[in-house]
């Protein structure tokens, strides 16, 4: 019987590493490709993907310990928390830099009219 489990156990990693690079995806389309929605609205959708996509992270991470180990700190050493954590700075570092471009620099809407 456990080696069944862990059998099954090696399957799911790749779906849980799966759903939370889809998750961050979802975070990163609603906050660059939602042309349609305003800044509060986008914010608020990207604050609920984004806890959504923690949770994700967090259950992945559990997911990918290795036997014997607990706790918080071996959770943040998995791979699924980590890609999380530097997804969600590098997300946090283009967004900052997208606005501040957006404000003071120019940019070209409609490079075809020139």
């Amino acid at each position: 019987m456990p080696g069944e489990v862990r059998v099954s156990l090696e399957l799911i990693k790749p779906v849980a590493l799966a759903l939370c690079l889809l998750s961050i995806w979802a975070v990163f389309q609603v906050v660059f490709f939602s042309p349609e929605l305003e800044l509060e609205d986008m914010g608020w959708r990207a604050v609920v993907l984004l806890a959504m996509a923690a949770g994700i992270a967090v259950s992945s991470g559990m997911i990918f310990l290795p036997e014997g180990a607990r706790g918080l700190g071996n959770c943040l050493r998995t791979l699924p928390v980590q890609l999380f954590c530097w997804g969600v700075g590098v997300i946090a570092v283009m967004f900052v830099a997208a606005r501040y471009c957006e404000a003071h620099c120019i940019i070209v809407k409609n490079a075809c009219r020139i």
